[in-house]
Formats: structure tokens, sequence, C-alpha cells
């Protein structure tokens, strides 16, 4: 699991980055921005961040949580950079990369308090996602496919309070985890968000500690 947060807090940033920061924020209002703090990193501080983490980035399956995603700034990136990876590697054949786009976008999660911002988040990633999967496979589009990456969008990117670990509903957070057990055949985990301090430049899912259910029946992708 990757934080990229984590890995660079305001508080490492050079007078030079902060000073860029500060110049290129992007807040939508006065209100929000002295309700929640809201602003929107630039592109320029994301991608310096996400090139602290290449190493992970060049796995199609290396899991990343941003716990405070907004309308998906850190997590737009990080997905254009995942299925890049898997263009690179399967665009002459489409089935394995309508496969591996998928499995690039489930291992992309996200905690926002602001509902419309995870919504944009979500269809973001999905906009993003679609291009990309109309672009290489064409002929063998496929709506089950379409569903699925909704499905798991909406799965994916919870509107909730990280520090909490609670939804906008007061529910404990819950996230799935997606696996392949064979070609176009997925299985699904539950596990409750549970995170403290010290997690973060990790790949070992320490987000997903505790076991809540395992759904057995097995999908042709999701239902």
């Amino acid at each position: 699991m990757i934080d990229a947060k984590k890995e660079r807090g305001s508080n490492s940033l050079t007078k030079t980055e902060k000073k860029k920061l500060s110049a290129n924020q992007s807040i939508t209002s006065k209100k929000r921005l002295n309700d929640y703090g809201e602003f929107f990193t630039p592109e320029n501080i994301v991608d310096d961040m996400l090139s602290m983490v290449d190493s992970q980035l060049q796995r199609i399956d290396s899991r990343f949580l941003e716990p405070a995603c907004g309308t998906g700034n850190f997590l737009v990136p990080v997905l254009k950079r995942k299925l890049s990876l898997a263009k690179k590697r399967y665009k002459g054949i489409p089935h394995e990369f309508a496969q591996y786009s998928i499995l690039a976008l489930s291992s992309i999660y996200g905690i926002e308090l602001l509902p419309d911002n995870a919504n944009l988040c979500r269809e973001r990633l999905f906009s993003l996602w679609e291009k990309e999967y109309r672009r290489i496979c064409k002929d063998e589009y496929d709506e089950n496919i379409i569903h699925t990456a909704k499905f798991i969008l909406e799965c994916n990117i919870v509107a909730g309070d990280a520090l909490s670990m609670k939804t906008i509903t007061g529910e404990p957070i819950v996230f799935s985890e997606w696996a392949f057990i064979k070609p176009r055949v997925f299985q699904r985990t539950e596990f409750l968000y549970q995170a403290t301090p010290g997690d973060g430049m990790t790949d070992d899912s320490v987000f997903l500690r505790k076991y809540v259910d395992d759904y057995r029946r097995i999908w042709n992708h999701v239902d």
C-alpha cells in the first residue's frame, strides 16, 4: 500500500516548493477552505511526490491509498501511469489489456470527506480508464467490463473520514480486495479499514487488516 502524502508531508518541502504550492493551490471556495481545509495539490507537486515511489508505479497491481483524495489529483496520475504500463505490455492483445486495466483500477483506493469530491474522483478515474479501454479494445468492447469498472470505483473510493475510519453515514469504512483467480474471473474479499500513524510506504496492504467477509460466489467480472 502506498500513501503518497505520508511519503512527503508539507514540513519536508523546501522553501521554493512551498512558494510554488502556495502560488498554485486551487481553492474551490473560501468557505470550504475554512470549513474543511480544502485545496487541490498542483500537478508539479503531485509529479514530484509520485517520482519518489516510481518503483511501485512499475507494478500494475501495487496498491495505492489516498486518505484525503479530493477529486483525484493524486489517484488520476497513478492510474494513468499504471494504464501506460498495461498498454505498453498488452496493447496488441485487447483481452489481456482489458484484464490488466481492471487490475490497475482495482488497486487504487481513496477516502474523501466531501461527497461531491468523491463522486468527481470516481468520474475522473472512470473517464481515464474508459478512454484507454475503448482505444485499445475497440471491437472487443464489453459492457460487462464497463459495469465492473464502475462497481469497483463505487467500492474503492469512499466518502468518509480517514481519521475516524468511518463513512459519512457513521459506518466503519470497508474496502474490498480484488484478485483474479483465473482470466476474467474476480474474487472479492472485504476488510475493515484500519490505519495507524506508522503506516505508509509499504506494499503489504496494511490498511486491509481486519477480515470482514469473503464473497464466495465467483463472478465473471462483477455483477
